[in-house]
């Protein structure tokens, strides 16, 4: 009967062997549950909702501002070397104009980013890097420039604008994500 012994040995060792195999292949095609991924925020043009224009302090602590008693736009505080973003889909033009002298000839950087689908205009106002380009195709969140500093004219860093069907809309951080 050691003939049955070995035999019964060996069907216990290939069933011990299938049985790690399909342990094995089990563990390793198990799927641990992806974690939850957050969905990008996007913006809403008709709901009036923007993509922040900077740095999420910019949107959280900005407000209106006045010169010379007249309404400027959106402004606030962000850091040196923040990026200026598109706040939508559209074609930017930027430029960098220089102040008359009664404003220490102070150099600004302007970006019109125009999303013609929507009828909606940005305008971007800062010190910074030297602009040129004209009707660049971008998408929301891109970069548009660099922050350098407070202007002195405006006493702030950015000031944003939008306008919708050539009407200026009064921005609050409510308009933000």
């Amino acid at each position: 009967m050691p003939f049955l012994q070995n035999k019964r040995q060996i069907i216990i060792g290939l069933i011990l062997i299938v049985v790690s195999i399909l342990a094995l292949a089990a563990f390793l095609t198990f799927k641990k549950p992806s974690p939850q991924v957050e969905k990008p925020l996007t913006v809403d043009l008709k709901k009036g909702i923007y993509r922040c224009p900077a740095a999420k302090l910019f949107c959280e602590g900005g407000k209106n501002i006045f010169k010379d008693a007249s309404f400027v736009g959106f402004g606030g505080t962000v850091a040196t070397g923040s990026a200026v973003l598109a706040s939508f889909d559209g074609l930017a033009t930027g430029q960098t104009l220089t102040l008359p002298a009664q404003f220490n000839n102070e150099k600004l950087n302007v970006i019109y980013l125009d999303n013609q689908e929507n009828n909606l205009k940005a305008t971007y106002y800062f010190k910074g890097e030297s602009l040129n380009f004209n009707n660049i195709a971008v998408k929301e969140d891109t970069s548009l420039g660099k922050i350098e500093g407070k202007m002195d004219y405006y006493n702030t860093f950015l000031i944003f604008t939008i306008t919708k069907d050539n009407i200026q809309i009064d921005l609050s951080p409510q308009n933000f994500i």
